[in-house]
């Protein structure tokens, strides 16, 4: 595998955000002291308090990864004939992305393909194309509209 691989995580309403690289090298630096960064590698990754900017940095073991089985880092992303709504409540799940879609519309519709290392817009699209659907992202939500691929 070429490049870098690694999952930010951050939620609006919480004090903490994550890094964690699944390849290559990542630098996090913080934005309130740009002085401050950390270096993380394969299976590291960075804790950040956000009250007070404090940089931890933490080696993912095993036993981290299968608490966090939803994560990008270890989430297999290889699909085959598996139901479009599935497919999009997972990628919902996984990337802690809204994603709106009515579950009638796209009633009968799978999905087969490997999404492994594809980027997350790619994988929307990817998708959408594959059963003839739409998108389209307003605000921190996407919205797919679709119909029923039942005969």
């Amino acid at each position: 595998m070429l490049g870098t691989s690694f999952q930010v995580q951050a939620t609006q309403n919480q004090n903490l955000a994550y890094v964690k690289v699944k390849t290559g090298k990542v630098t996090v630096t913080s934005m309130k002291d740009p002085g401050q960064y950390l270096v993380l590698e394969k299976n590291e990754q960075v804790k950040l308090d956000i009250q007070t900017n404090q940089l931890t940095k933490q080696i993912l073991t095993s036993n981290l990864h299968r608490h966090h089985s939803t994560s990008i880092l270890n989430d297999n992303q290889n699909f085959e004939f598996t139901p479009v709504t599935e497919v999009l409540n997972r990628l919902q799940h996984t990337y802690h992305t809204k994603i709106e879609f009515n579950e009638h519309n796209l009633q009968g519709c799978t999905f087969t393909g490997d999404l492994n290392g594809i980027p997350f817009a790619e994988k929307i699209r990817l998708i959408c194309s594959a059963v003839e659907a739409s998108y389209e992202k307003q605000g921190d939500t996407i919205y797919v509209t679709g119909h029923s691929c039942n005969p």
